[in-house]
């Protein structure tokens, strides 16, 4: 969301080749946008700092760039609350609002997501979302005919070939989404716990078996889910940072301050080994003729000239060589 002045061709020629190398076949291309939580007025630049989201022009050459890359690209729109601290501090799972700033809020949000949806069209998108955790948003009763709307555009876009619509739904929000039945495909994002806090502390722990023993049940979980929608469905984030305890609460930037790379590691191996596990168990049936679990979103990786945050995949490292290992493997 800081792309400044960089040239965009140079940029996402790097990162491209960059995911290339680490055997990554697809990616979102994240893009912020700062909402007012009392006005509803989204922006491009927040009121407090100099965050602003990339422009238009900086997206689309992003989108026409990757194919000749063979990577397969979506924009995902992410709208945060704007405030002084950072971003993400205040979760837009609390966004919220009625009457007229409901309706407001919609105008401005639904030209947003019909600009980026008409963008990925253009570009043979894998994946349109419809948004990312907004669960406030998309449980309350007053704002049901303004997301109605919004998905009745977005069916009337001349959509082709193996383009999906979706959302990406907080893991505690998806159970309960409405709109499931009017999208293609079922997003979440997966920072579900995958340890206690007694598992997890303390240095190199918990163990790999541990966590896939853990790990288990929430994947069976989802595939019950997809299975009950008849919707393939993909983690449209899934990450935590090299701290001790990041197992247990995977959504927190420092959730300690003792480094621990292999509490990290140890988790992308369980998860890597059961998508293997998945594609050989032959009693998980396709949905509408694909994979039941049709992908995974690391989050996320380091950009050039960027520092980012703890959950940085930066290329070369540890976490890197293991997503190129199982890529070469599968």
């Amino acid at each position: 969301w800081h792309q400044g002045d960089l040239d965009p061709d140079q940029f996402w020629k790097e990162v491209f080749t960059e995911l290339n190398e680490t055997g990554i076949s697809q990616c979102l291309i994240l893009n912020y946008y700062f909402v007012d939580p009392v006005s509803a007025k989204i922006s491009k630049k927040s009121q407090f700092n100099s965050n602003h989201s990339p422009k238009i022009p900086f997206l689309e050459k992003a989108m026409q760039l990757a194919p000749a890359h063979n990577i397969k690209a979506s924009l995902y729109p992410v709208l945060e609350i704007d405030n002084p601290h950072q971003i993400g501090a205040i979760w837009r799972g609390n966004l919220n609002f009625f009457g007229i700033t409901l309706k407001n809020f919609f105008n401005e949000y639904s030209r947003l997501i019909m600009e980026l949806a008409q963008i990925s069209v253009n570009n043979n998108a894998q994946y349109i979302y419809l948004g990312s955790e907004l669960a406030s948003l998309t449980h309350n009763i007053a704002a049901r005919p303004f997301w109605e709307q919004l998905l009745y555009d977005l069916h009337s876009l001349n959509i082709k070939g193996s383009t999906k619509m979706t959302y990406a739904a907080h893991w505690e929000e998806y159970l309960t989404f409405p709109f499931w039945r009017q999208l293609d495909s079922i997003g979440i994002d997966a920072y579900f716990p995958l340890a206690s806090a007694q598992q997890s502390a303390g240095i190199n722990n918990p163990s790999l078996s541990q966590i896939a023993a853990n790990l288990k049940p929430q994947m069976s979980e989802f595939y019950n889910f997809a299975r009950q929608h008849q919707r393939p469905l993909h983690l449209s984030e899934f990450g935590l940072t090299p701290f001790d305890q990041a197992t247990t609460t995977p959504w927190q930037q420092s959730p300690s301050y003792l480094k621990d790379e292999s509490e990290r590691l140890n988790s992308f191996k369980a998860l890597l080994n059961c998508l293997e596990n998945e594609v050989e168990d032959s009693n998980h049936l396709r949905i509408k003729n694909q994979p039941w679990l049709s992908s995974v979103n690391f989050w996320h990786w380091k950009l050039p000239g960027r520092n980012g945050s703890n959950y940085n995949i930066e290329p070369g490292s540890d976490v890197a060589r293991l997503i190129k290992n199982y890529s070469e493997k599968k």
